[in-house]
């Protein structure tokens, strides 16, 4: 999932994507057409991880990939 979920940050074409904007894009990869709260739980998951990781860097509500 991090590995999709950094695809989908590049594939975005900004340099700093905000959080939630983030989450409803991965969903709607995903199929979903809503952003509950399980799915967003989800991504705050995978993007504060791939923060420790280094993959990503976050600018208040925003993040972009490093």
């Amino acid at each position: 999932m991090k590995a999709q979920f950094l695809a989908d940050i590049s594939q975005n074409g900004k340099a700093w994507t905000e959080r939630e904007d983030a989450a409803r894009l991965f969903a709607n990869w995903f199929g979903f057409r809503r952003t509950g709260h399980q799915i967003r739980a989800c991504v705050k998951s995978l993007i504060n991880g791939l923060i420790r990781d280094k993959s990503l860097e976050t600018d208040g509500s925003c993040i972009q990939r490093i």
